[in-house]
């Protein structure tokens, strides 16, 4: 029964520091490297209940419910395994070789499980009960659990050198599952010499919490401040009949000879369009970089400015620096990667408004085909 408390006050403490984020109806909110990481904690909650039963059943000594735990404990932790890998997997960028690894060498640790526990029925391939009702771990286990543990090293060593291509808070969440699947690895491996002992129980207790101590930390340091810049990126973007008549406004001035200098930016947003929150900063990098020019809405799926004055003087370098921050983006695995395109007014070729405005767009079609062919990244994922 001293073996099943732990078990049991990890899961009172997880469900009770996770329950916004396991009740029911909040998946939809939920970014999918969100939904993996609540199919993590369903998976940890699930070893810590066969665990617990597993304590009670040793206790009482019957031998058909110790048989049948002891499988269940197998696979459950297994599972948790194969969740934080693909958790990590989706944080990180799904779609690289390395993580391919990370993925089929979960499954493959789940394959070799299922046939050792198949054979472990006729031989003692993997555990085995006395005649005096204890419990011995024999070879298999111990290949089962040392390869689970060298996967959550892996998982590691991976989220490090991940944090070390990334800034801010994303920076700070990748080294947190570093830290956490440390953890991991440390607590398992204990686990693995230590059969009688909770330790992986007490090893996913801590990690989840570390996990959630990043992320809230991160919600009360931030929150308002992000509230504010959200809120004045939005205010500062003009309507769609707005754009049209400024635009007509140009093209009028321009008919008459008296248009002055100007350039216009195309921004496509297509990439983002369908999670509200990436719009939402993507607005937010636009009006960064672009801080003095009036940002429009152009009725598609993307932004359009027209660069005046400082921001005109200084449009070579601002969009330096801001194709810097999306190819940035893009390498780090961050889904904020929005195609841009400038052109310039021309006095001697352009008749209308529209004339700029369609080799601005050009130029933004060039540069998303650029993204797209230089990019490792089919869908993106950041555990809030």
């Amino acid at each position: 029964m001293y073996y099943s408390s732990f078990g049991l006050l990890s899961l009172i403490i997880t469900l009770f520091v996770n329950y916004s984020l396991l009740t029911p109806g909040t998946q939809a909110k939920q970014s999918p490297c969100g939904k993996n990481h609540k199919r993590f904690l369903c998976g940890v909650l699930v070893y810590y209940a066969v665990d617990i039963l597993w304590g009670i059943f040793y206790h009482i000594r019957i031998i058909p419910l110790m048989y049948a735990d002891t499988l269940l404990c197998f696979l459950a932790a297994t599972l948790s395994v194969i969740l934080w890998t693909k958790y990590v997997v989706e944080y990180i960028n799904k779609n690289s070789i390395i993580n391919t690894v990370l993925t089929f060498a979960g499954r493959g640790i789940l394959a070799f499980e299922i046939i050792a526990l198949f054979v472990n029925f006729f031989t003692p391939f993997v555990f085995v009960f006395d005649v005096y009702k204890s419990y011995y771990p024999t070879g298999a286990r111990y290949i089962i659990f040392s390869a689970q543990t060298a996967l959550f090293l892996a998982t590691a060593v991976y989220s490090l050198i991940a944090s070390f291509k990334s800034e801010g808070v994303q920076k700070q969440k990748r080294r947190a599952v570093f830290v956490a699947g440390s953890v991991l690895t440390m607590f398992m491996l204990f686990q693995t010499i230590f059969p009688f002992h909770p330790y992986y129980s007490i090893g996913c207790l801590i990690a989840t919490g570390i996990i959630y101590a990043s992320s809230a930390g991160q919600g009360r340091d931030t929150d308002i401040q992000k509230t504010f810049k959200i809120e004045m990126a939005l205010a500062d973007i003009k309507s769609k009949n707005e754009y049209e008549q400024k635009s007509e406004t140009i093209t009028d001035k321009i008919k008459s000879g008296f248009a002055a200098d100007f350039a216009i930016a195309v921004f496509d947003l297509s990439a983002v369009k369908n999670i509200s929150d990436y719009m939402t900063e993507s607005y937010m990098i636009i009006h960064r970089h672009f801080s003095n020019s009036t940002v429009y809405n152009n009725g598609d799926d993307g932004l359009v400015i027209i660069l005046e004055s400082e921001d005109y003087n200084n449009m070579t370098e601002i969009s330096r620096l801001f194709d810097k921050e999306i190819e940035k983006n893009q390498d780090s695995g961050n889904p904020l990667i929005i195609a841009s395109g400038i052109a310039e007014y021309r006095s001697d070729e352009d008749a209308d408004f529209k004339s700029v405005y369609e080799r601005a767009e050009q130029k933004m079609y060039d540069r998303k085909r650029y993204l797209e062919e230089n990019s490792q990244f089919i869908d993106f994922c950041i555990d809030d």
